[in-house]
């Protein structure tokens, strides 16, 4: 997953979902509203990990009936 910042908005591409990206909205503290591509994925808030000001993960939800379980993705 590479999260790239242009012109103040946030975005997603999917190394194993190559057709498929979002835009991350900030909703307050460390939680951004995701809007994928493909509706059928949903609108979904995400959380942010970080650690003095650096993100050091973040939780993805995606559309119940596709996967129930959330996603943490660790910063290396």
């Amino acid at each position: 997953m590479n999260i790239t910042e242009n012109n103040g908005d946030l975005y997603v591409k999917f190394e194993h979902h190559s057709n498929l990206t979002a835009h991350l909205e900030h909703i307050g503290n460390n939680r951004f509203l995701c809007t994928y591509s493909d509706p059928t994925y949903g609108i979904k808030a995400w959380d942010f990990k970080t650690e003095n000001k650096q993100v050091k993960s973040v939780i993805l939800r995606v559309a119940d009936f596709l996967e129930y379980t959330e996603y943490e993705f660790i910063k290396h």
